[in-house]
């Protein structure tokens, strides 16, 4: 059973949506299969660091943070290629 749903981005506790995705084995959350969309700040995040599966509130927030610059990295990088 997941955690009760928290924003590792705002820390709001309102849920937005739930979201089934089909994994593209791209990036860190390429493997990820369910993402929660936060009712405050919009942000998109996978499930297990949105419900916090087996770790704390700071732990996903810190999991949140460096897959977001990744994330970040990997389409600047793809947008310069196009260029």
């Amino acid at each position: 059973m997941h955690k009760k749903f928290i924003c590792p981005s705002c820390e709001s506790t309102h849920l937005k949506s739930e979201l089934n995705v089909s994994p593209d084995g791209v990036g860190p959350w390429g493997h990820v299969h369910a993402m929660d969309r936060c009712g405050q700040c919009d942000e998109t995040i996978p499930t297990h660091l949105s419900r916090r599966d087996n770790m704390t509130k700071e732990k996903a927030q810190q999991n949140y943070l460096r897959d977001k610059q990744l994330i970040n990295l990997i389409f600047l990088e793809g947008s310069q290629a196009l260029n």
